[in-house]
This record gives C-alpha cells, structure tokens and sequence, in this order.
C-alpha cells in the first residue's frame, strides 16, 4: 500500500514542477495582458468598493479570490 500511494505522490510532485515550468513561462509571456487585467479589476474594486490599496493589490485580491471560487465550484460539482 505506501508503495502504491507514495509513487502517486510522487508523480503528482514531478508533474507539478514540469507544469509549474511551462505555465510560468506562459505567463512571463503574456505579463502585459495579465497587468492590464489586474490593473483594471484593481481600479473598479477600489472605485466600487473604495478599498484604501493600490489598485494592483486589489486587482491581484480580486482575480485569485474569482479564482479561487471557480475551483471551489469545480471541486465541488466533480465531489458530488
């Protein structure tokens, strides 16, 4: 048994670092799109809400909380 589950383990840490790899390099190459994105959640949260940060703070809080919703529904429908 810890043969089965420590190989897995071991597969999902080696997968994760190859797509760590390619999906940094995906977004290094796409850095401006995703700046403009983050800029401008950033300044409609601080303009709608009027949270005293920089509107790059707030664009990054904005998008990896949607994100994080997202998966959380993801996991959720694929659990049940």
């Amino acid at each position: 048994m810890p043969a089965k589950s420590g190989f897995s383990h071991a597969f999902a840490a080696f997968a994760s670092i190859i797509i760590g790899s390619f999906l940094s390099n995906y977004l290094a190459a796409h850095e401006s799109v995703l700046t403009d994105i983050t800029q401008t959640a950033g300044n409609w949260l601080t303009a709608t809400i009027g949270v005293p940060a920089s509107s790059t703070v707030a664009g990054m809080l904005l998008v990896s909380s949607i994100l994080a919703f997202v998966w959380g529904v993801a996991y959720h429908v694929a659990r049940h």
